[in-house]
């Protein structure tokens, strides 16, 4: 009685998660294959509740991603762990946030060094299909369009590369070696 007591306090708490995982809006998956080609982009919008009595409207579907790091914001924000926008993970503008392209390569490179340190240390399949991807999107190999609806705002826009169950397990082990890891 006890033990079930304290299960349920720390699963109502959620004392029980990854700590290295968080819930967060993500507006897009961006689908590639064991060998990092594109399948496609997909959007997760669903009808939620709108603000307070207003009507329903789109909105991102919540996935469990890599604990972001703090602070991410402005001209000097890093690049998060294998989700960011269009501006990190494709150099992209949207429709509502214009920059140079120096800056969105700049942006990008630091995302794509992020994924490539984790293919360096974990040599994940997955994790080595999603740099090819990030590669040939900055060779210009692979040419990305944007719906209409993305945009910068971080809860319409961020992007997560999807693959296999053994990609969650490179993200996994590539965060544990990092919190594990001295100053």
């Amino acid at each position: 009685m006890i033990l079930q007591a304290l299960y349920d306090l720390a699963q109502r708490e959620g004392l029980m998660e990854d700590p290295d995982f968080e819930p967060k809006p993500v507006a897009w998956l961006v689908r590639l294959s064991d060998k990092g080609e594109l399948l496609g982009i997909v959007g997760t919008h669903v009808m939620g509740p709108g603000p307070g009595k207003g009507p329903a409207k789109e909105v991102a579907k919540p996935f469990m991603i890599p604990r972001q790091p703090t602070g991410k914001s402005g001209t000097k924000a890093p690049a998060s762990f294998f989700v960011d926008n269009a501006k990190y993970v494709f150099g992209l503008t949207t429709k509502d946030k214009k920059f140079s392209a120096k800056e969105g390569q700049e942006k990008c490179k630091a995302f794509r060094d992020l994924i490539a340190e984790c293919a360096a240390h974990t040599s994940d399949q997955g994790a080595n299909a999603v740099l090819k991807f990030l590669e040939d999107v900055a060779q210009g190999h692979v040419r990305i369009s944007l719906d209409e609806k993305c945009n910068s705002t971080c809860l319409r826009s961020w992007f997560l590369l999807t693959l296999t169950n053994s990609f969650i397990s490179a993200i996994r082990s590539a965060i544990s070696g990092n919190r594990n890891a001295g100053p």
